[in-house]
């Protein structure tokens, strides 16, 4: 689902999660997200004035610059701070680079990223009026769908939440890949009905 980024997207976004030693009782009951109890209608704001921005700042990049991804970055703590945003933006002007805004509390920072670095060239344009679901519902059916269970067996996940356009049936989905280790677990969530689907675009 995600390709190798380059050194400069890794300083940018990668997040910076803390290995520490479980006992027994962490790895059965790993911490719960506190994103999740979140208002959703409250994120759903935040996010929207951070795209605001970014979007302001990607016409002085491209006038005729489009959004196509959101990069959600989950942080160790599992709570909003530290959480880290990168908001992808295309051009037919600069077909083989993405221009990136990525924002972590009080700092932002842009970059320009080769589209063979980081996602891919075979993305589509977002379509804001399919985008129904806040990433905060979006986690908290991950979690529910085998999240929690995975994160017990790999105290060390790293979290990614990604919406992109795109296959399967050309729609706006949510992407989640938790990384622990060797392992990993993909969850595909409609980001219009916020259910999951298997990789054919079939409900589960």
């Amino acid at each position: 689902m995600f390709k190798r980024t380059l050194t400069l997207f890794l300083v940018i976004a990668a997040p910076s999660f803390l290995g520490c030693q479980k006992t027994a009782t962490d790895i059965s009951k790993p911490a719960e997200f506190a994103l999740i109890s979140q208002d959703k209608d409250l994120a759903t704001g935040k996010i929207q004035d951070d795209l605001t921005q970014a979007k302001e700042a990607a016409k002085i990049w491209r006038n005729n610059a489009e959004f196509f991804a959101l990069v959600i970055k989950i942080p160790p703590e599992l709570t909003e701070e530290g959480l880290e945003k990168t908001f992808v933006f295309g051009s037919n002007d600069e077909p083989n680079n993405w221009w990136t805004s990525s924002i972590s509390g009080e700092n932002r920072l842009r970059a320009i990223v080769p589209k063979e670095d980081f996602l891919s060239g075979n993305l589509k344009p977002i379509d804001e009026k399919y985008w129904k679901t806040a990433y905060t519902e979006v986690l908290k059916t991950a979690e529910d769908a085998g999240g929690r269970d995975f994160r017990a067996q790999n105290p060390s996940t790293r979290l990614n939440l990604v919406l992109v356009q795109t296959e399967p049936n050309g729609w706006l989905w949510w992407q989640i890949e938790y990384l622990g280790g060797q392992n990993s677990l993909k969850i595909l969530v409609s980001a219009f009905d916020g259910k999951i689907y298997n990789e054919n675009g079939e409900p589960q």
